[in-house]
């Protein structure tokens, strides 16, 4: 894979991932659309959007975060996975980028070591 493959599949999984977040925080202000169940669907909703954010960004860290954040009273309307996106995809976007190519080409190496020739 060329530069410019990498850096359009990683682009693409950016902005996927965008897409990811901004629905699992529409998933954590959901329970305040159905009547009577606000905080209480927090109980369900939280490792859910633990789960889906751990998906997203294999990190534990992000994900206890987001589970914290789902069933702490009042604070659903915070976009955590949004905010996590934009530190990850725009702030550190660079260190990010360097991240994605070393592993695509740590798996590389395995897969070559795996079926040589």
């Amino acid at each position: 894979m060329n530069q410019q493959q990498m850096l359009a599949a990683f682009n693409r999984e950016k902005y996927l991932k965008l897409i990811a977040v901004i629905f699992i925080d529409l998933l954590g202000v959901l329970t305040y659309l159905i009547p009577a169940v606000g905080e209480l669907g927090d109980l369900v909703i939280a490792p859910v959007s633990a789960v889906l954010l751990y998906a997203v960004f294999k990190s534990t860290k992000i994900s206890a975060f987001g589970f914290a954040e789902e069933l702490l009273p009042f604070t659903d309307i915070i976009p955590t996975g949004t905010i996590f996106w934009i530190k990850r995809y725009v702030v550190k976007e660079k260190e990010t980028l360097e991240q994605y190519i070393k592993s695509r080409v740590d798996q590389q190496s395995v897969l070559d070591k795996l079926m040589p020739g």
